[in-house]
């Protein structure tokens, strides 16, 4: 995700050139995203609906597990993804390459449970960005980020909040460079957790970093000089699941010993990226200095 560039521009500098190949054309990109505050379990056998100036693709998912991300029978591109956070997301590709585009396209996104009661409904027209990359080539892009509470009928930007969650940082002190560094990151009572080599900091200036499994959508990375190792830890979460007094905690030990132990209560900015009226939940982020 590109947020954790962050972690490489804090610890180590940053370097975002990309390979492009120039002579490639960009299509025209239009996407769906519903937020749904239900596990992928119990989404199970639920029906997506995607429909464009009122033509519509429509399929189901069948049984799905937290790993699987089956495409929706006859819809172009669908994938369900658990955010680890209690939210689903749904994202809804159409293809739109070959169509004539214009501001005011009228998308509607519509999901039904397995017993035909709807968890997601939103109607909206849009206004197409042009965006530009290095080769100075442009295409059209739309984006609708969606929740159940998202207003139907209302023109909107297409501003993402794809930098959800917090950022937490710190240090502590180990001569170890042999024995693995483990670390846990909560919030209230979900975890994630990692373990890095510590050969791998063996030398000042050395960085490594690994996702966090388990309970969230994250990493860390863990940068020497001499005995001290700093430490950078990014979450990627829904918005809908933050509330300001979440409480993060991080202990990392070595071998046995505690090597840091700290926890404070977060106080997230509220930034509505495209307005109040399109987005019924703000983009949450939080920063935690840890000793």
């Amino acid at each position: 995700m590109k947020r954790f560039i962050l972690i490489v521009c804090i610890l180590g500098g940053c370097d975002r050139r990309e390979g492009v190949n120039c002579n490639m054309p960009v299509p025209p990109s239009v996407s769906l995203t519903a937020h749904l505050a239900n596990t992928p379990e119990a989404l199970s056998n639920v029906a997506v609906e995607m429909c464009r100036n009122a033509v519509c693709t429509s399929g189901s998912f069948g049984l799905v597990t937290p790993t699987d991300s089956p495409p929706a029978a006859e819809i172009d591109i669908a994938s369900m993804t658990d955010e680890l956070d209690g939210y689903t997301r749904i994202d809804v590709d159409p293809q739109v390459a070959d169509l004539p585009l214009a501001d005011g396209d009228v998308y509607e996104l519509t999901i039904t449970d397995a017993t035909g009661a709807s968890l997601l409904d939103v109607t909206r027209p849009v206004r197409y960005d042009e965006d530009v990359d290095v080769c100075d080539r442009s295409w059209l892009e739309a984006h609708l980020e969606l929740y159940p509470t998202s207003a139907s009928n209302v023109t909107c930007g297409n501003a993402v909040c794809d930098a959800a969650g917090a950022t937490i940082d710190g240090s502590f002190e180990t001569s170890d460079t042999t024995d693995v560094i483990a670390v846990t990151l909560c919030r209230g009572d979900r975890c994630g957790s990692a373990t890095l080599l510590a050969a791998g900091l063996a030398e000042d200036g050395n960085v490594d970093s690994t996702s966090l499994d388990g309970g969230f959508d994250g990493r860390v990375a863990l940068q020497r000089s001499g005995n001290r190792i700093t430490y950078v830890m990014q979450t990627s979460e829904d918005s809908a699941a933050l509330a300001d007094g979440d409480d993060y905690s991080v202990l990392i030990t070595q071998n046995a010993a505690t090597l840091a132990t700290s926890n404070a209560a977060a106080t997230y900015s509220r930034d509505y990226l495209n307005g109040t009226a399109c987005d019924p939940v703000p983009c949450r982020q939080a920063t935690l200095h840890f000793p």
